[in-house]
């Protein structure tokens, strides 16, 4: 049974809030992070993933017990971005924090993530 009505005030009262919601514009530049492997052997390869916004420039920053390592990268069209660092003898046992920095349109976001070196 097909039942043809005239728009309901629901209808008009959802309509009528769209533009407010425009108003408030994009949401403010965020970022996600992840490695590869949280616990690499030395001499091993691990990937930083990134996702922000599409088309947004990084960097990550390892912080190794005795030095730190930058990488710099952009997102593609879909936000997901990565860097890596080759695992050489970092000490065993050490958490290496990352500190990924994202930046785009005057807005900056900050997120982290880490990995372990072990033997």
């Amino acid at each position: 049974m097909k039942l043809n009505r005239p728009a309901t005030g629901l209808a008009l009262a959802a309509v009528a809030l769209l533009p407010g919601l425009a108003a408030c514009g994009p949401a403010p530049l965020s970022c996600t992070a992840s490695v590869s492997n949280a616990t690499p052997k030395d001499y091993s390869r691990v990937f930083v993933y990134v996702h922000s916004w599409a088309n947004t420039g990084f960097n990550t920053t390892a912080r190794y017990l005795t030095t730190s390592t930058i990488k710099l990268g952009v997102t593609n069209t879909v936000g997901n971005g990565s860097a890596y660092y080759d695992i050489s003898r970092a000490t065993p046992g050490y958490r290496v924090n990352i500190v990924v920095r994202v930046a785009k349109n005057s807005q900056q976001a900050t997120c982290y993530t880490s990995f372990t070196p072990h033997l």
